[in-house]
């Protein structure tokens, strides 16, 4: 117990000088905003096609239904449209997300980070349904604007 104690306090110490000179996370660009906004509005829809030109031709979508990964510049269409499938099967109704603000932002250079907490309720069965989680995006700068090149999703525990 006492080696321990003195392991946490040796890295309390090495990482309270760090965190003393953490500035807030910085400002997204409107682009990458507006990327991640049309993200939750076309989730809040029927048409996969809405996704499309939003992806880096390398990009990949990871998400907890199968296949668990989607890669190419059409990974969100191929994404969403599991997405449909998988409401359906469950027989789902009024799906809705709502994001909040990001909680985390880093940008360096062509290249962006960012994490944005997520609710989705629906109505399965008559019963109320309600996820929480986080979608986390890399961005990159492309010759034709901001794209995203990964978006993953993740439930809160």
């Amino acid at each position: 117990m006492v080696r321990f104690a003195a392991v946490a306090a040796l890295a309390l110490g090495l990482l309270a000088p760090a965190a003393a000179h953490t500035k807030a996370p910085a400002m997204p660009p409107a682009a990458v905003l507006q990327l991640a906004a049309r993200v939750i509005d076309a989730s809040n829809g029927t048409d996969p096609s809405k996704y499309a030109g939003m992806y880096t031709d390398d990009a990949v979508v990871t998400d907890e239904n199968a296949p668990y990964r989607w890669s190419g510049p059409d990974a969100g269409v191929a994404w969403f449209t599991r997405v449909l499938a998988v409401v359906d099967a469950m027989h789902a109704r009024d799906f809705h997300a709502v994001a909040a603000p990001a909680s985390e932002f880093q940008m360096q250079g062509d290249a962006a980070y960012m994490v944005v907490p997520v609710t989705i309720t629906a109505q399965v069965g008559g019963k109320p349904f309600r996820e929480s989680g986080m979608v986390t995006y890399t961005f990159a700068r492309t010759a034709t604007g901001w794209k995203i090149s990964s978006q993953a999703w993740t439930t809160a525990p």
